[in-house]
């Protein structure tokens, strides 16, 4: 909240537009693991790592930054490896959320 200066409002309506678009972001993390295109799956999880950040999703950062390291290194066990966290993490989050 302190970042949007106490606006609650604001808050709901961008924690909305991220669970909304999450399913499609980690999707598209998916989808680049599943085509074996490291660099692809690197530049997912980069866009799924700002936006976690943005709105202090910390945990599901984190997996996003490994996943975009493991991309940029072309570590595609690693992406694969890391891409069961990345679910996990996205539906735990969408649970947490939707419980407020």
């Amino acid at each position: 909240l302190a970042r949007i200066m106490g606006d609650r409002d604001l808050a709901r309506l961008l924690a909305a537009g991220f669970l909304a678009d999450l399913p499609q972001q980690v999707g598209a993390v998916r989808a680049a693991v599943d085509a074996h295109d490291s660099v692809a799956a690197g530049k997912q999880a980069h866009k799924l790592r700002g936006a976690s950040v943005n709105l202090s999703c910390h945990a599901l950062a984190g997996v996003a930054a490994s996943m975009e390291q493991a991309g940029e290194s072309g570590d595609l066990a690693r992406l694969q490896a890391l891409l069961p966290r990345l679910e996990a993490e996205a539906v735990r989050l969408r649970e947490e959320l939707a419980l407020r």
